[in-house]
């Protein structure tokens, strides 16, 4: 049985998988609903994955993959800031889905390593606080920042 740091963070890599799987642009309703794209309701585990493959992912145009390679190099890679190069670059990304993982992925990179390049995530992430798609995310990112990397 794992005690301590690492029961702590892989139930947090859990919970941050559940939540990154979930709809990237969907804006509660108020009825339970999302607004925009449907909320995937199950757990996806989003597993490590090597360079290549991740590189291959985010070159492609399957905008589903870009995200989850991103998210999953957050996660997992150990070079924060090998994988904050790469998020930084898919917030230019013309889709908001694409736009959002990268965010998340930017606050699990703080989260997990508890630092980043703070001058450059915070002015690109503040460049994006007034995108009424991905707004809320860049503002919890933000938030991960000021309480894990020093400030934001």
């Amino acid at each position: 049985m794992a005690t301590g740091r690492g029961l702590m963070l892989g139930e947090a890599v859990k919970a941050m998988a559940f939540a990154a799987s979930r709809s990237m642009t969907g804006r509660a309703t108020g009825n339970g609903e999302q607004e925009g794209q449907a909320a995937v309701s199950t757990y996806q585990s989003l597993e490590p994955i090597g360079r290549n493959e991740a590189i291959a992912m985010l070159d492609s145009d399957d905008n589903l993959a870009v995200s989850q390679a991103i998210l999953r190099l957050a996660l997992h890679d150990p070079d924060g800031g090998w994988v904050t190069d790469r998020a930084l670059a898919l917030l230019e990304n013309p889709d908001p889905n694409v736009r959002s993982g990268a965010v998340t992925a930017l606050g699990h990179i703080v989260r997990i390593h508890r630092a980043i390049d703070t001058d450059r995530v915070v002015p690109a992430l503040r460049e994006l606080v007034n995108d009424p798609i991905i707004g809320g995310r860049v503002e919890d990112a933000l938030d991960d920042i000021t309480v894990f990397g020093g400030r934001s």
